[in-house]
């Protein structure tokens, strides 16, 4: 069953996990989800923000610059704004409407 399939990549971290919109709740959550130990991805449209996240900045008050230079550490390695590639995410936290 596809339930009992995302239970065990949940409970084993084998899900990637994608969040659109790097934003004051996006970019902490995608942060926390790699923390937690998940591949994770980000996408982000605002040409700027993910400019600014991809040079190791910061414009969350939350997040500390220190933390975004980080994220290839904790296992995100892609955050842009080609939300075709949120196919490869097996969990989404997004804003957008289905």
């Amino acid at each position: 069953m596809v339930k009992d399939l995302i239970i065990k990549l949940i409970t084993e971290k084998g899900a990637r996990v994608g969040v659109v919109g790097l934003g004051y709740v996006g970019l902490p959550l995608v942060v926390e989800f790699a923390r937690g130990g998940f591949a994770s991805v980000g996408f982000e449209v605002d040409q700027n923000k993910a400019a600014t996240i991809n040079a190791g900045q910061s414009y969350i008050g939350d997040i500390d610059s220190a933390t975004v230079r980080e994220l290839d550490h904790f296992g995100i390695n892609d955050l842009s704004g080609h939300y075709g590639r949120g196919a490869v995410a097996n969990v989404r936290g997004d804003r957008t409407k289905a």
